[in-house]
């Protein structure tokens, strides 16, 4: 038998916090899909997404694993770049002395309001109050 789905995903520098579902799977030979974060020789972290599936014969029996991998490290940077600038926004935004209602309609037609805290304040209003409509 070939090796397992573990050995042909994982690289020489792997972080043992990431890698314990693919490890699972190919112990129980079953196909596996997520994210792995790999190390360089070099020291640079590559997220990568991982597709993992057994391979049988005709008696059904796994015979090897079949893996692809595809580098998700700009997608995984700019996730982590909104969250922080979503973060930012969100503390000027509740920092602010005057009071500020936004509301945002989705495509779907739906409404939602931000509201700062301040604006709250200056209308009297509680957060489970904005949830109504003409407030």
């Amino acid at each position: 038998m070939s090796a397992s789905a573990a050995r042909v995903v994982t690289p020489i520098h792997w972080n043992a916090n990431h890698g314990y579902g693919h490890e699972r799977a190919g112990i129980e030979k079953r196909p596996f899909k997520g994210e792995l974060l790999n190390y360089c020789k070099d020291g640079r972290e590559i997220w990568t997404e991982v597709e993992i599936q057994p391979l049988h014969d005709e008696q059904g029996r796994t015979t090897g694993f079949m893996s692809m991998q595809m580098d998700v490290s700009e997608r995984k940077r700019m996730a982590l770049e909104l969250a922080r600038e979503e973060a930012r926004f969100r503390f000027i935004f509740e920092a602010l002395p005057i009071g500020v209602a936004w509301q945002l309609t989705r495509p779907d037609g739906a409404r939602n309001w931000l509201v700062n805290n301040a604006h709250l304040e200056i209308c009297g209003l509680r957060r489970e109050d904005i949830d109504h409509p003409g407030i």
